[in-house]
């Protein structure tokens, strides 16, 4: 977010005399494409941590379906998906 976008917000916030959540609120609905990629990904896991299947009860590489998914620290000395 750049600085003259934080300006045109407050500007927003004085020319309608709004309340900061309506502003706030306002810039949300008319900014997805920026906000939108400041949420993490639920299939994107941290260094060292790997994509994991509960119900399979392995770690995986296949995030279709994420339902059954979660990040799990890697097992030590391994590599990818978990592979030796």
């Amino acid at each position: 977010m750049s600085v003259k976008d934080v300006n045109k917000i407050l500007e927003d916030q004085m020319q309608s005399n709004a309340d900061w959540r309506e502003v706030a609120c306002r810039w949300l609905l008319g900014h997805e494409n920026i906000w939108k990629k400041w949420l993490p990904y639920s299939t994107q896991c941290l260094q060292q941590f790997g994509l994991y299947n509960i119900v399979l009860d392995k770690f995986v590489d296949n995030r279709d379906d994420p339902s059954d998914l979660t990040c799990r620290a890697c097992p030590s000395g391994t590599k990818l998906f978990g592979d030796p």
